[in-house]
């Protein structure tokens, strides 16, 4: 995902390395090793599926045994489509913005473009789409990135938004950049309510009705990320196991996954370096500023729309 400048303002925008290998035996290296073992895992987390061409695919938590995370789905393989039909994946709910989905065309396999003009048209069999954009509303994410800040931070940035738009800019990128995956997830949180309550209460419908789900967005780790937490705090999985599934994502995809991409890694003169990733401090630090706010986690799900009996539909779906 890149960040663009947009009529004064930031703007996020989506985005989206295989080994040649040798012919002699070797022992694996030790990274090659752990990568593995993650992969082991995440397979067997997903009853033993793997997608061979979607990244990231894995279940949300194992209290939600019908309900999947993944990198964007363009890029599936036939084998793939018929891993989802087999695990009954019958709701496939899409957080990027329409431009993301619209590159991520570009670079599809056949049968994931197959599958997206089906979806596009109402269905494909008995699977549907659910697309509920997240960062959609950007001046709404900027204005949270500024919400947040601390108060002599604050006071600068009320002068320069009556004076010096340009100054502005650059203030916001640095406090995103110094905030890292915790300032991005906590901005989405607070811009974002009203689309993670969709995406929450279209997630607990579908597995109401014995439907399986699949939740993603570009690299399945940020969004998807934030998403799936949610999800995991509603069923009562533990801090650490929220933490560890986030942290999971950059042990699948690598490090150097970015979120906001630009040509030189940098914006308005501020490194965005420090989005890449998901490095389990950052949902650490995600978890205690929800629950440090009024209500905690229940008051912020509250905020969304998901009520007591959003979440009776929740936990009846999962025991179904």
């Amino acid at each position: 995902m890149r960040l663009l400048a947009l009529g004064g303002r930031a703007r996020l925008s989506g985005l989206a390395s295989p080994r040649a290998l040798g012919t002699a035996p070797r022992t694996p290296a030790p990274g090659a090793v752990l990568r593995l073992a993650v992969l082991a895992a995440f397979v067997w987390g997903c009853g033993g599926t793997e997608l061979v061409g979607v990244r990231n695919f894995r279940r949300v938590s194992a209290r939600l045994p019908d309900v999947y995370r993944s990198a964007a789905p363009e890029t599936l393989t036939a084998l793939d489509v018929e891993s989802l039909k087999r695990l009954r994946v019958h709701c496939v709910i899409d957080l990027r913005n329409q431009d993301e989905i619209t590159k991520a065309r570009a670079k599809a396999t056949p049968e994931g473009l197959e599958l997206a003009g089906c979806l596009d048209a109402g269905g494909f069999g008995n699977m549907r789409r659910e697309h509920i954009p997240v960062l959609n509303d950007m001046d709404s994410f900027w204005d949270s990135v500024e919400s947040q800040l601390p108060p002599l931070r604050k006071a600068e940035s009320i002068v320069y938004r009556a004076l010096d738009g340009e100054r502005l800019n650059q203030l916001l990128y640095s406090a995103l950049s110094e905030g890292g995956n915790a300032k991005l997830n906590t901005a989405m949180l607070e811009a974002s309510a009203a689309a993670f309550g969709r995406a929450l209460r279209a997630t607990a419908a579908a597995i109401a009705s014995g439907d399986g789900v699949l939740l993603h967005c570009a690299y399945g780790k940020d969004r998807t990320g934030v998403l799936a937490a949610l999800l995991q705090l509603a069923v009562g999985d533990s801090d650490a196991e929220i933490v560890d599934a986030y942290g999971l994502s950059e042990k699948i995809l690598g490090p150097r996954t970015f979120l906001a991409e630009t040509r030189s890694e940098q914006a308005e003169g501020a490194d965005l370096t420090n989005l890449q990733g998901s490095p389990p401090e950052a949902m650490a630090s995600t978890l205690k500023w929800l629950q440090s706010r009024p209500g905690g986690v229940n008051g912020y799900l509250a905020s969304t729309g998901c009520t007591d009996e959003w979440r009776a539909q929740l936990l009846a779906g999962r025991a179904s």
